[in-house]
């Protein structure tokens, strides 16, 4: 059942969480990588469309990174949440690196139809485009990797992450 009331807490809930990881995880990460400018913040996660997302059959896609981001999206205000949820109602016009790069969005787009519509036939999804990318919006969604910036995690920065996040996890509320 899609109850965009409790989506909408949710994703209040893990915003609250974001902050509240931001500033000991980047401590950490400046700690790591003293030589690199460190990033202004941790990559944001949650229900990328409220409105569209099951609550009760919800999906949570975790993905390794987010690619080629950096700190200049910030500036402009610019949140990965926000953004996807963008592209998933409006489709890829404007959207930069997904538009340049579509087809991982694609192929997680085919996925979601799939789990969320168990009979959907695969030749019914195989050339799905525009409305693969409108189907990340019944998702949820975050990336193990939760810096931006390059085009691989590397698996010291993977290490990093898994104290800060084990020692923090998770928020009853969620559940």
């Amino acid at each position: 059942m899609i109850r965009a009331d409790r989506n909408a807490e949710i994703n209040e809930i893990l915003r609250n969480e974001y902050y509240s990881f931001t500033v000991p995880f980047l401590t950490e990460w400046s700690a790591a990588f003293d030589k690199e400018v460190p990033p202004s913040m941790i990559n944001e996660f949650g229900i990328i469309d409220e409105k569209r997302y099951d609550t009760d059959k919800g999906v949570l896609f975790v993905c390794k990174e987010t690619n080629n981001w950096d700190n200049e999206d910030y500036e402009k205000g610019i949140l990965f949440r926000g953004w996807m949820e963008g592209i998933t109602q409006h489709g890829l016009t404007g959207g930069d690196h997904i538009s340049q790069h579509p087809n991982m969005w694609y192929n997680i787009g085919r996925w979601a139809t799939l789990i969320c519509g168990p009979s959907t036939s695969i030749d019914e999804i195989a050339d799905m485009k525009a409305s693969a990318i409108s189907a990340i919006g019944m998702i949820a969604f975050t990336n193990i990797n939760k810096v931006r910036g390059k085009k691989a995690a590397e698996t010291n920065t993977i290490n990093l992450q898994s104290p800060v996040l084990q020692e923090n996890c998770c928020d009853e509320k969620l559940k």
